[in-house]
């Protein structure tokens, strides 16, 4: 058991290590909003919702994102009006292993 006593810590920094690199790509891109929506996924003993925004140049989610500071995708996703430009900041979230959407961080002021 001894033997097995540091795996626990040396896994958690390889994680934290790997998220760190995993979110560090920022981009801000210009789009035009198409629409919005709420994607529920029903789990064994709730729904899960998360939000999507389509625009011109793809499909992004808007979720909240610990390592980034944000709390309040309510927020974002209420501000966003369909059929406006915005310079968006987004999140590379996409691997070749497991694809998930660009995650949008915060309206850049132009």
């Amino acid at each position: 058991m001894k033997r097995y006593k540091n795996i626990i810590p040396v896994l958690t920094i390889c994680f934290l290590i790997f998220n760190l690199f995993y979110y560090s790509h920022h981009d801000i891109v210009k789009v035009n909003i198409m629409n919005k929506s709420i994607e529920y996924t029903n789990n064994e003993d709730s729904i899960v919702g998360r939000y999507l925004i389509q625009t011109d140049l793809g499909v992004f989610e808007n979720v909240n994102d610990i390592l980034d500071m944000k709390f309040s995708s309510i927020s974002l996703q209420n501000s966003l009006i369909i059929g406006q430009s915005y310079s968006i900041e987004v999140t590379n979230r996409d691997l070749d292993i497991i694809f998930s959407y660009e995650n949008m961080i915060r309206i850049v002021e132009d």
